[in-house]
């Protein structure tokens, strides 16, 4: 039961890292002096959590796949490389994070394909942005991800399994079983999608309940 333990902790770590992410969101919304009434602010996270929930499964499959791999065979090169591929992917979405709050700023709405294109422009990001600007980004990122990279290690890889007999990894085949229900955001017969997260008649807060991945 030791994997499960540190399946749940890698999603709850995604789920507070979302959430601190959508905080972090209201405060520039508040700094760009956006800020519509305050009473529907917290309804921002109650009707993001399933867009989270989900997001946070769909980042999961491809660890909980190395982990069954690693758990099946032994081989130490498939931990490695697990926890090189959670650090990385912490890294891109520390970028996507910091990135939306950039486009946001500059245009007042999340990160679309126009945004991507002027994304894709390196010299014209830099081009566009003030020194401050542009060492304020990247301390962000480099914030987000390493304080994040210390939960990952202190928090998640402490649980980390060793490898166990086949039949000790069935919970873990189960778990990585109902990852595709929660991706979908449930049974229904349509997946979940950005629209779950719409419940006011201002944009600015149903950007703010989105989930700040929703790129992904």
């Amino acid at each position: 039961m030791k994997i499960l333990r540190t399946i749940f902790r890698l999603f709850s770590m995604w789920m507070l890292f979302f959430l601190l992410a959508r905080c972090g969101f209201i405060v520039l919304l508040f700094s760009i002096g956006n800020h519509p009434d305050l009473s529907e602010w917290p309804y921002t996270i109650v009707y993001g959590l399933r867009l989270d929930l989900s997001t946070s499964a769909y980042l999961l499959i491809v660890p909980t796949l190395l982990w069954i791999s690693f758990l099946l065979s032994g081989k130490k090169w498939l931990h490695r490389f697990l926890h090189i591929f959670n650090n990385l992917v912490l890294f891109i979405i520390s970028l996507i994070i910091t990135s939306n709050y950039a486009v946001y700023s500059a245009w007042g709405t999340l990160i679309n394909a126009r945004a991507l294109d002027f994304l894709a422009d390196t010299e014209g990001i830099f081009a566009s942005l003030t020194t401050i600007q542009l060492l304020t980004r990247t301390g962000f990122i480099l914030f987000l991800y390493l304080v994040f990279n210390r939960i990952y290690f202190k928090w998640v890889v402490s649980t980390a399994a060793v490898r166990v007999p086949p039949k000790s990894a069935i919970p873990t085949f189960l778990a990585a079983a109902f990852l595709p229900i929660l991706i979908r955001g449930g049974i229904q017969e349509i997946p979940i999608n950005e629209s779950a997260s719409y419940f006011s008649e201002v944009s600015a807060i149903n950007d703010a309940a989105n989930n700040p991945c929703g790129i992904l």
